[in-house]
């Protein structure tokens, strides 16, 4: 049966994952995910495409990325073939490293969005990580200013959907089962500054 085909078009909004090969660790230590962040920042430079937010956890990653070129698939073609080469030799193997093709999931609502880059950033906390600052290989440190941007990585877009960065760290940091239009709507109303709820 043929593969179906990528769906690819200008300003396309993609959730990139993939996991190891036999859910092998595709990162083994801090040299190796700071060579995958070196490979995104080349093949942002050699193709065109945005990363919005990512996380790379020891088995697998994420990425939120648009692509103003309907690209998607060279530049991932890219990315994870000099990734792979140059992990192979690092580590002194061969063969596949991760488990056949990316999976790519088209985003087209905005709130869908938000969620995404929300559920990415809460990633690490399924691994044991009590919070998603705590995690150093992902991009939230970025957006809650804990660490210096790389040139590679956007974040005004996100944090604009969202209302301000400070909304967006709610968004995060909110329990995974409350919507994200509910957080959002909750914390962009207006707060008193004084008297009860009845007052006039």
């Amino acid at each position: 049966m043929p593969r179906p085909p990528r769906i690819e078009y200008e300003g396309a909004w993609h959730h990139v994952m993939n996991r190891g090969a036999c859910r092998q660790n595709v990162f083994v230590d801090r040299w190796d995910r700071q060579l995958f962040l070196s490979e995104v920042s080349d093949t942002v430079a050699r193709h065109g495409i945005e990363v919005h937010s990512y996380v790379l956890m020891g088995n697998h990653y994420h990425l939120l990325v648009r692509t103003p070129e309907p690209n998607l698939g060279q530049a991932m073609q890219y990315l994870v073939g000099r990734y792979t080469q140059k992990f192979n030799a690092r580590h002194r193997r061969d063969g596949a490293l991760f488990r056949g093709r990316y999976k790519a999931l088209v985003i087209e609502s905005e709130n869908y969005l938000l969620g995404c880059s929300r559920y990415i950033h809460r990633n690490p906390m399924e691994f044991g990580v009590t919070s998603p600052s705590d995690y150093r290989w992902s991009s939230y440190p970025v957006y809650v200013g804990d660490r210096k941007r790389p040139d590679w990585l956007h974040r005004a877009e996100l944090i604009s959907m969202a209302g301000s960065a400070e909304l967006y760290e709610a968004l995060v940091e909110s329990p995974v089962d409350t919507p994200t239009e509910e957080i959002l709507r909750r914390d962009r109303l207006p707060k008193r500054l004084g008297g009860s709820a009845d007052a006039a």
